[in-house]
């Protein structure tokens, strides 16, 4: 049995729709690597670690959530992609990497919406 394809954007509107309350600002972050984002800091404090939806700085704060859209996927198999949901006001991606600040109020057009694309 084949599996179904996401839509991203439907996971995107999903995601950010349960982390509302939480969360002030949304990043999606592309890179090239491990699961972890390493390099990768927000409000320049390094990410330590990523797991169960939850992002930690290196000295253990509590630094936001994130889903992964991609993981090890792309040409090389080794691109990520994570939608990271944070009160912090920056996302420094790692030295592979890129961010792009996603709208919360996204629409499920993705003509429409200019900070996230598949």
């Amino acid at each position: 049995m084949a599996e179904e394809k996401k839509d991203p954007m439907a996971m995107a509107q999903a995601l950010i729709g349960q982390m509302m309350g939480k969360s002030e600002n949304f990043f999606l972050l592309t890179y090239e690597g491990s699961k972890i984002p390493r390099g990768a800091a927000i409000d320049n404090v390094e990410i330590g670690w990523t797991q169960h939806g939850m992002v930690t700085g290196k000295g253990g704060e509590q630094l936001g959530y994130y889903e992964r859209i991609v993981e090890f996927g792309g040409s090389t198999g080794n691109t990520q992609v994570m939608l990271i949901a944070t009160n912090g006001k920056s996302l420094t991606p790692p030295p592979s990497g890129t961010v792009n600040k996603v709208d919360s109020k996204i629409t499920a057009s993705p003509a429409k919406n200019k900070g996230l694309r598949p």
